[in-house]
C-alpha cells in the first residue's frame, strides 16, 4: 500500500474553485435561456449548451485538481467528481451540477485528509467497566 500524499488544497482555492463552478454553471444557464428564448426549441437548448461547456468545465477542474496533487485513487473523488459530467449532460442542467461536484469533491478531498491525521483503530477500544 502506497504512502498517502496529501492535495495542497487551500481554503482560498476553495473559493476559487466554487466560484469558477458557479460561473461554469451560470454560462451554461444563460446560454440555455438564449438558446430556449431566441433561437431553439426548450428540448435542444440545453442539449447544445451542455456540449459546449461541459468538455471545459471538466477540464478545467480535472487540470486544477492534479495541480493541486489531488489523486483520484479513491471511488468517492470519482463518483463525486464525475457526476458533475452526468448532471450536466441531463436535459435539466439549469442545475448548478459543477458547483455541487466541486464541493463534494472538495469535502471528500477534505475527509480523507482527517482520516490521514486521526486513522480508525481497527480493533474496538477495551474498557473496564462491564454492563
Amino acid at each position: 500500500m502506497t504512502e498517502y500524499k496529501p492535495s495542497q488544497i487551500k481554503p482560498i482555492d476553495w473559493l476559487f474553485m466554487i466560484a469558477v463552478a458557479l460561473l461554469f454553471d451560470g454560462v451554461q444557464a444563460g446560454i440555455t435561456l438564449f438558446l430556449a428564448a431566441f433561437v431553439i426549441t426548450i428540448g435542444v437548448g440545453p442539449l447544445i449548451s451542455s456540449i459546449i461547456v461541459t468538455p471545459f468545465a471538466f477540464l478545467t477542474f480535472l487540470v486544477w485538481f492534479k495541480m493541486k496533487g489531488m489523486r483520484f485513487t479513491r471511488w468517492t473523488k470519482v463518483a463525486s467528481f464525475g457526476s458533475g459530467v452526468f448532471i450536466e449532460l441531463t436535459p435539466l442542467n439549469s442545475l448548478p451540477g459543477w458547483t455541487a461536484s466541486v464541493v463534494f469533491t472538495l469535502i471528500s478531498d477534505r475527509t480523507e485528509k482527517l482520516k490521514a491525521l486521526a486513522p480508525i483503530p481497527k480493533t474496538p477500544l477495551k474498557t473496564k467497566n462491564k454492563i
